[in-house]
């Protein structure tokens, strides 16, 4: 439904954007109750206590547990802009109204309350906020975010985060450094981006180096492209050593199971 269309009872919902998932921004795409004519009567009742200013109501029966009344509720706060509103709930404890902050900061460009949060360990500010940066080209400015000494409590989400932003902007030879230096996780997210873009090559021969998680990546994308026999043949010598994964991915290839073998 567009901006532009309005629901029952002439209320104008916001338009999904269907890159996200966000409580607000896509939950009420998707049925709460699973039967059409419950979520048509319930998306009618929560734009009854929308259009009527009910807010308490509303938010009686969101705090009470009514999930229809609670993705009405977050929405009606997004739309306002009541930032300070969504904060009281996700400094009461509900994840939910966290989420929904960080996206409404994150969408406003509010990038000094985003650094706040992440100072005070949230990691969901931390990523949005490195995320802004990188979408706005200040690629210099994420990793120096990440690497400035974080919150205590999120260093290896800022680690992780690093990563991504690395290879994100091209830098794959900086992470294939940190790998060729011990870093483990360096590692994984190498191995992972050679999956991604299928890079059989590259996988064999960091497998035959003795990277396992590459190991791994080779045989699902050779499974994958309907090459079974093949993948079987590389997991083979782990799987005579008694490497317990590889006989679990022989056995799901015996099985014919050639899209199920992502660890």
């Amino acid at each position: 439904m567009s901006a532009a269309e309005p629901g029952e009872g002439g209320r104008v919902r916001p338009p999904d954007d269907p890159s996200k998932w966000s409580y607000y921004g896509a939950a009420h795409r998707y049925d709460v109750h699973g039967d059409a004519g419950a979520e048509r009567a319930c998306r009618e009742r929560m734009d009854r206590l929308v259009l009527g200013g009910r807010e308490e109501e509303l938010r009686a029966l969101a705090y009470a547990g009514d999930r229809c009344a609670f993705i009405a509720l977050v929405e009606l706060l997004v739309d306002a802009d009541r930032a300070g509103d969504l904060r009281e709930m996700a400094e009461a404890g509900d994840g939910r109204a966290r989420a929904a902050l960080v996206e409404l900061l994150a969408d406003r460009g509010r990038e000094e309350e985003l650094r706040s949060d992440a100072d005070r360990g949230d990691g969901m500010a931390l990523h949005a906020l490195a995320d802004l940066m990188v979408g706005g080209g200040r690629t210099g400015e994420a990793l120096a975010l990440l690497d400035g000494g974080v919150h205590p409590g999120l260093e290896r989400r800022a680690r992780a985060l690093r990563l991504q932003v690395l290879l994100g902007a091209g830098m794959e030879e900086e992470v294939r450094r940190m790998a060729g230096a011990g870093d483990r996780a360096a590692a994984r997210a190498l191995v992972d981006r050679m999956a991604e873009r299928g890079d059989t090559d590259a996988l064999a021969e960091r497998a035959r180096a003795g990277d396992d998680r590459a190991l791994w990546r080779w045989a699902e994308l050779l499974a994958s492209s309907g090459r079974p026999a093949e993948a079987e043949a590389v997991l083979r010598p782990r799987a005579e050593q008694g490497h317990p994964y590889a006989l679990d991915l022989i056995r799901r290839l015996h099985e014919g199971r050639t899209d199920d073998l992502r660890r």
